[in-house]
């Protein structure tokens, strides 16, 4: 049985409707990730769960109980904001404890759950310190401390880590990481940045313009994406494009001519649905699925600009027709800027329609 259960959810601020029919369904104990463009709408669903945000359609249930039209207070969630919300005159222990000692929850009560969540959170030596002598990754930890202390039948994050700095941002996403683990409890997670989605998330929600693009765990989305967009999002750097017409189809492979080729190339399936000779298609290529092949080059490219990644580095090309190409190399790869890199398959090409959907999934 779904733990969270959302049923084709709509949000309409007047004749604009922000979320547009999307359902989805969370197990217990599992971490969901919201992932999208800005404006995509996943923060207003997010909201909507909590019920900060009324529902215009649908349902939403939380473990069995219809909750569409609740109270907050009555969901039985708690929401970590990408704002602190920290009251500065108080200490650590007071910020975390302020909710229940509202509520008249017995004293010895409220230090054993502060003391736990603390523990969680190693931050113990910090409980009587006021906020302003805390760190931004330590402030986060008393916003999350504040929300483990209800004991809350759901997790909500609202982009948490957006006001870190990249250290933190990476130290925080693997103590978030630890904290599902301990507690076991179902979280619901947004933000914008397709690398924490990918590393924290059991299954990912991607969102555009209020609707549901794909859903499916980080690996699924990363070797089968169902469309151009996902396929564009999801991964870093991200995946490279080519035109492409379909010359021929013989069984589970297709003859595919390129601007970029210097012959066309046969990809193999499996395809999803029958491909047509002389239909359009784009080829997309993940920085992976290239290599520097002098023998026998598919295409080549002018190299822009390297990165030096330390134990690899990323080379940023242009093919002959104007496309960006990005290749990572395992190496430190000497190449310089102008050169033209000799490229082959080092997999197969993703293939999607005219209408953007996946024809293909990769092999190899």
């Amino acid at each position: 049985m779904s733990f969270l259960k959302i049923e084709q959810v709509r949000k309409r601020f007047g004749a604009v409707e922000t979320i547009k029919g999307v359902s989805f369904e969370a197990a217990k104990g599992e971490f969901v990730v919201f992932v999208g463009p800005s404006g995509c709408g996943k923060s207003t669903l997010l909201r909507m769960i909590s019920g900060l945000e009324e529902t215009s359609d649908g349902r939403i249930l939380i473990d069995g109980e219809d909750l569409t039209h609740a109270d907050p207070a009555e969901r039985h969630v708690a929401m970590v904001f990408q704002s602190y919300a920290l009251f500065p005159h108080m200490s650590v222990y007071d910020n975390i404890a302020f909710g229940m000692q509202i509520n008249k929850v017995p004293k010895a009560e409220i230090q054993a759950r502060v003391m736990e969540a603390a523990r969680i959170l190693q931050i113990e030596p910090l409980l009587a310190r006021r906020p302003k002598q805390l760190s931004g990754g330590q402030r986060q930890r008393v916003a999350i401390g504040r929300a483990i202390v209800r004991k809350p039948k759901l997790f909500l994050f609202d982009e948490p880590l957006s006001n870190l700095d990249a250290e933190l941002r990476t130290q925080m996403r693997v103590e978030i990481a630890k904290l599902h683990r301990e507690i076991g409890a179902t979280m619901i997670y947004v933000t914008h940045d397709q690398v924490e989605a990918m590393t924290l998330a059991d299954r990912i929600v991607v969102l555009r313009n209020g609707e549901v693009e794909q859903v499916g765990s980080p690996t699924e989305l990363y070797d089968n994406p169902a469309n151009l967009f996902v396929a564009g999002f999801i991964g870093n750097p991200r995946m490279s494009f080519l035109d492409g017409v379909v010359e021929s189809v013989s069984g589970g492979a297709a003859r595919i001519a390129s601007p970029a080729f210097a012959e066309p190339q046969t990809i193999s399936g499996p395809f999803v649905r029958t491909l047509v000779p002389g239909e359009s298609v784009t080829l997309g290529l993940r920085p992976e699925a290239l290599h520097i092949d002098a023998g026998a080059p598919v295409l080549t490219a002018k190299v822009e600009i390297t990165e030096n990644l330390g134990g690899s580095t990323l080379i940023h090309a242009r093919t002959s027709d104007g496309r960006a190409l990005t290749l990572a190399t395992p190496d430190r790869a000497a190449a310089r800027e102008g050169s033209l890199l000799p490229l082959a398959f080092a997999a197969a090409p993703h293939l999607f329609g005219a209408d953007g959907k996946r024809l293909s999934a990769p092999i190899g």
